[in-house]
């Protein structure tokens, strides 16, 4: 009877050490990332964000060559703060991008493929640790600031 015991004791040891280093994948597999939290890293990943190009429905915006942004994150994050320095001198530059501001993820608060910022634009989002791009419409103004509205695309760089 003790030696029926130790045999059952021996073969239940021997299936939990083959049940344990089972599945798992190798180590080199990537761990899945919430898209959401993997956005705002990329986000991050830059202390701050400058200007490699930008355009104006097409036409090349140089004006905005000094042009930087910072973005921040809530705890949760789904949003945060951004500041932005080196806007151009016209007042209707601000209708593009001011000087601060709180965003917001997707016009829904899930989607990683854009942000909405606390003035109501939403923008277009791509971004990786070594690239971003900002996609962005801007309402005409009744005419009063010609040549600031429309399709605005920010490359950005760290």
């Amino acid at each position: 009877m003790k030696l029926l015991t130790k045999l059952s004791y021996l073969l239940a040891c021997t299936f939990l050490l083959i049940f344990i280093n089972c599945g798992g994948g190798s180590e080199g597999d990537p761990i899945a990332e919430d898209p959401l939290t993997k956005q705002v890293s990329d986000l991050l990943a830059a202390q701050t964000w400058r200007v490699s190009s930008v355009t104006n429905d097409g036409n090349v915006r140089d004006e905005w060559s000094d042009f930087t942004i910072k973005f921040t994150s809530n705890s949760t994050y789904t949003g945060g703060t951004y500041a932005t320095t080196g806007i151009p001198s016209e007042d209707s530059d601000k209708l593009v991008w001011k000087t601060s501001g709180s965003w917001t993820f997707g016009s829904d608060g899930t989607s990683p493929s854009s942000i909405v910022r606390n003035d109501g634009v939403e923008c277009a989002l791509t971004a990786t640790a070594t690239a971003a791009n900002i996609a962005m419409t801007i309402a005409d103004p009744a005419g009063r600031a010609d040549g600031f509205y429309g399709n605005w695309v920010f490359k950005l760089v760290p």
